[in-house]
């Protein structure tokens, strides 16, 4: 980890996740649910963020996504009870 306690993604440049953000855009545009479920496994982890300046075109699909309707959750795991659920599901800029 960057800052502790706090888990990032991606932790290098994904064009293949960017193009899963697209594809789940598309879901949302022909009338489904989609949703982008970050499942943060590391148990020092107290909050998730989007790490944008690792892969800034990931960041930009991830907010075109959110816009589209793509729902975006990084919930509490079981066995992990230090995780923040206030910020889980809402990514935010490091502030470390």
């Amino acid at each position: 980890m960057r800052c502790a306690g706090v888990a990032e993604f991606p932790d290098a440049v994904t064009k293949r996740g960017a193009k899963h953000l697209h594809e789940l855009s598309a879901m949302v545009r022909a009338g489904a649910r989609a949703v982008m479920l970050f499942l943060v496994q590391i148990g020092s982890a107290r909050s998730f963020v989007l790490a944008r300046d690792i892969d800034p075109a990931y960041g930009r699909a991830f907010d075109a996504a959110r816009a589209a309707g793509v729902e975006a959750l990084a919930p509490p795991l079981p066995g992990n009870p230090r995780r923040d659920r206030g910020r889980g599901g809402h990514p935010h800029p490091r502030n470390c």
